[in-house]
């Protein structure tokens, strides 16, 4: 899970690709949201973004676009065929 604050609310939020028989892939918000480049609160934990909302509405795109989500041209991930995208989100 990643946490993510813009100052007025705070969440935590899982994205990962399930199979039909329930098996998880590792999530992947963490890398989604570059965390690596963002910078922290106190808690050194959660990352400082500027609308904790437009970040949900991305997280949410990405659950429920079948195709690429950095190139449109591309075809569907054939590895994902038979898998759907999850968003989980929190307030913390």
């Amino acid at each position: 899970m990643t946490k993510l604050t813009d100052g007025s609310q705070t969440i935590g939020i899982t994205m990962c690709i399930r199979g039909y028989a329930g098996r998880r892939r590792p999530d992947i918000s963490a890398g989604f949201f570059e965390t690596g480049g963002l910078p922290k609160a106190e808690d050194g934990e959660t990352c400082i973004v500027e609308d904790v909302s437009c970040c949900v509405d991305w997280a949410f795109d990405w659950s429920n676009y079948r195709k690429s989500f950095f190139d449109p041209e591309a075809e569907v991930y054939n590895k994902e065929n038979g898998f759907t995208r999850r968003v989980t989100v929190e307030a913390i």
